[in-house]
């Protein structure tokens, strides 16, 4: 698969632009911190997300929030689980009239805990939230410090969907992102999580990387369909080392740029698909049979905090430090500081340090990139209604250069991205619609944000 040169010369228009990914919407800086959104009572059914900030190594294309900690001269889990607790036990009242669906634990690195802590805080959440049998619990592993009793533990708590973050199996990129776990480490790891039942397994690769080419790229991949998961994130990676100090450890002639980062992309989607999987969101990779694939047929796609993920339209309330909920009426996130959080959690104190209330503009454009992420396809007409011309007048001449430069297609109110460059170029089309951002930012760019290609 590759780009003509017509759609090479406008992808390198637009890669080098810093441009939101929407992970939310609006994206946090614009949040307008007016309040903390409650549940209405039709939410009957909810997500929990639960943050490990810890992690005992570090990984420098990271951009997570995360504290780096050698357990030899401090260990931080006693308190860090009393104060989650804590915070836990105060929602109880809050949240028991509703349901548990699903459970994430994300970091950092979740199995920093150890087996027994995994243990006692699942025995925690069951003890006291309504967690539905059909619960789906994920779990984030790095399979460099995850041993054999941490998955057992997992097991007992009743995790059935795993997330490895395995990036790159090329040994010169794993030096030099600081992530040494050769293949056999990996291929042993799911070996033992399938021989637990442990259900259904993603992989989060990273493009963009040092040293990586379309060549070693296809060697991982041929790795990758090996151990077969059952889902793959592909992300690009988000290069911004004013934010993330660590990263300025890579050399800017060692990073693949122009249209290297779009061919390893097109080199994903051509083998991923050879292999069976399905092309979903903005970066995502799944087995037809798998729930993210059944989500993108029945509309059900999800573009948040967590990548793509299935339940679009449920609740989520997140615990631990930098922890986002987000529900129908906006989103509020933790504290992002370690210490505050703790200190606050034990107190009983607020712990919201950041929040946005939707007004109807938001939710009505929320819901469009939703659909463009989610199905590369957004309705003017149904979002706003027989008005739909004059309020997206500004969005429409934008639109109208994008279609010319053959990154979509327009069919009266429907906007649709064209393949393969109008998935490469997704967040350019979705820029145009964010009316947060200059109405320039889709062919100029922002600062502080990662690049589209």
């Amino acid at each position: 698969m590759r780009l003509t040169q017509k759609e090479a010369e406008t992808f390198l228009h637009f890669s080098d632009l810093a441009l939101p990914r929407h992970t939310s919407y609006p994206i946090v800086p614009k949040w307008n911190q007016k309040g903390v959104p409650g549940l209405t009572k039709k939410e009957d059914e909810i997500g929990l997300y639960i943050h490990i900030p810890y992690c005992h190594k570090l990984c420098y294309y990271c951009g997570c929030s995360k504290t780096i900690v050698d357990l030899k001269k401090n260990d931080p889990r006693p308190v860090f689980l009393k104060a989650l607790f804590a915070e836990l036990y105060a929602a109880k009242n809050r949240l028991k009239e509703k349901k548990i669906v699903s459970i994430h634990f994300g970091g950092g690195t979740p199995t920093f805990l150890s087996p027994d802590d995994i243990i006692k805080l699942g025995s925690f959440l069951k003890e006291h939230f309504s967690i539905e049998k059909s619960c789906e619990i994920a779990m984030e592993l790095d399979p460099r410090s995850t041993n054999a009793m941490h998955l057992d533990a997992l097991k007992e708590i009743g995790v059935n969907r795993t997330s490895i973050g395995v990036q790159d199996f090329d040994a010169k990129v794993q030096k030099a992102v600081n992530r040494i776990q050769p293949y056999e480490m990996v291929a042993k790891f799911v070996k033992d999580i399938r021989e637990r039942n442990l259900g259904t397994i993603s992989f989060d690769l990273i493009y963009g990387l040092p040293y990586q080419t379309v060549t070693s790229m296809q060697k991982t991949l041929k790795k990758v369909h090996t151990l077969g998961p059952d889902r793959v994130a592909f992300y690009r990676l988000a290069m911004i080392p004013e934010l993330f100090r660590w990263q300025k450890s890579f050399t800017k002639k060692d990073l693949p740029s122009g249209l290297f980062s779009a061919n390893l992309m097109l080199e994903a989607m051509r083998s991923f698909g050879e292999s069976g999987y399905e092309y979903i969101g903005l970066d995502h990779f799944a087995k037809k049979d798998d729930a993210l694939s059944k989500a993108k047929k029945s509309g059900d796609v999800c573009r948040n905090f967590q990548g793509t993920t299935t339940k679009r339209h449920l609740p989520i309330i997140g615990f631990g430090p930098t922890a986002i909920s987000n529900n129908q009426k906006g989103y509020a996130q933790n504290t992002k500081d370690t210490r505050k959080w703790l200190q606050a959690a034990m107190a009983g104190k607020n712990l919201i340090e950041k929040s946005h209330l939707f007004g109807a503009d938001d939710i009505m454009r929320k819901n469009l990139l939703q659909d463009l992420y989610g199905s590369s396809t957004m309705d003017l007409e149904k979002a706003r209604g027989g008005d739909w011309q004059d309020y997206f007048k500004r969005e429409l001449s934008a639109l109208k250069s994008l279609k010319d430069q053959g990154v979509i297609e327009i069919n009266g109110p429907k906007i649709t991205l064209t393949e393969p460059l109008g998935r490469l170029l997704a967040r350019s089309v979705a820029s145009v619609m964010d009316a947060y951002l200059p109405k320039d930012a889709w062919q100029k760019g922002l600062s502080m944000l990662s690049k589209v290609g």
